[in-house]
């Protein structure tokens, strides 16, 4: 048995994490950071448009139990899309209401488009294609961990991303509504799932005309004024939705 506490490994450079050290502390449940995008670092596992590579993660899984034989490992995974996938898909990243894109470093930067090797277009929490290419890579990386030898240790995983690591907003300026199409194509299926019929959104919203089709995001004045974000029925209750 061992004191339930976790050993944070390092998030950018794993290679270094001194596994062997906490374990010899009794701390044999620790993390192994790998991530999708979209920043250049040594735990990057995803090159698209290629596929994902798994000999990072093999070898560190090797590297964990040979410096501590009793670790089980939490993986802790960053699941910003790769930077290329930001510049295909144009449509599905973080956009102001003007229609201009947010570069991101880590965190919101600017308006305009990725220049430096370390700045990309952050796609969109609610894009559903950006949602289903982060899917479809954690199943590839979980289908990895099952039927390898090495994943046996992998006891729980982790998910972090976005802004800072926190999924914090991306928009630019102070933190703006996201208006990308992606996003407004993710709040319509929300608003469906969330109301399940048309007449209920209406009453909801009080708008007798609104559709799941025709349903847009509130401008940023609308969000910023007083009195309606508390809103439980009405046009505040579009605010707060969004």
């Amino acid at each position: 048995t061992y004191a339930p506490l976790i050993h944070n490994g390092s998030f950018w450079s794993p290679e270094n994490t001194k596994f062997g050290g906490f374990g010899k502390a009794g701390l044999h449940l620790q993390t192994l950071a790998v991530q999708l995008g979209p920043q250049v670092a040594q735990n990057l596992i995803w090159d698209y448009p290629k596929e994902i590579e798994f000999g990072f993660v093999q070898k560190m899984l090797r590297k964990v139990a040979s410096a501590d034989p009793e670790a089980q490992v939490i993986m802790l995974v960053r699941v910003n899309l790769p930077r290329q996938w930001g510049l295909d898909h144009p449509e599905e990243v973080y956009t102001n209401e003007k229609g201009e894109r947010v570069v991101s470093d880590g965190h919101p930067a600017r308006i305009g488009t990725p220049e430096k090797p370390q700045e990309y277009w952050e796609p969109s929490y609610g894009s559903p294609a950006a949602r289903e290419a982060v899917v479809g890579a954690l199943r590839k990386l979980g289908e990895w961990v099952k039927t390898h030898e090495e994943g046996k240790m992998v006891a729980g995983w982790m998910i972090c991303g976005g802004s800072d690591g926190q999924f914090f907003n991306n928009g630019w300026p102070g933190y703006a509504l996201d208006h990308s199409p992606g996003q407004l194509r993710g709040y319509r299926l929300w608003l469906k799932e969330e109301y399940g019929t048309v007449e209920k959104l209406r009453e909801a919203w009080g708008d007798p005309q609104v559709t799941f089709e025709t349903a847009t995001m509130p401008t940023e004045a609308e969000r910023d004024s007083t009195g309606l974000f508390h809103g439980l029925k009405g046009p505040g209750r579009r605010i707060v939705d969004a």
